[in-house]
């Protein structure tokens, strides 16, 4: 397989993306915005004794656009699946039996 291949990176990219995002939850000591943080800002923070991470702050330009943008489009989806699934509707059909598609507004 090709690592070079764009579909693979982008699978990759989200996969990393949910352990950043699952760790970060789970109070491993990172800060909330560590999971859309570029990976040069990741890394230095991960080169931080315990107690110098106490104190850091990123530097400003620091967010990844692609990564705060995968995380916004998730949660969308997942709210609206999750509203989807207690109004009574499923992912292909809505509460009044329309045919509409989770997460895409107005299909």
């Amino acid at each position: 397989m090709n690592p070079k291949l764009f579909s693979n990176q982008a699978v990759n990219g989200f996969k990393a993306l949910y352990g950043d995002v699952k760790n970060t939850v789970t109070g491993d000591g990172r800060p909330m915005t560590y999971a859309i943080r570029n990976k040069e800002a990741r890394q230095a923070y991960d080169k931080l004794s315990p107690s110098e991470r106490t104190s850091h702050k990123f530097n400003s330009g620091t967010i990844s656009k692609k990564r705060a943008a995968a995380l916004a489009g998730s949660a969308y989806i997942a709210g609206d699946a999750a509203y989807r699934t207690a109004s009574g509707g499923s992912a292909y059909r809505n509460s009044k039996g329309q045919s509409d598609i989770v997460g895409i507004p107005m299909v």
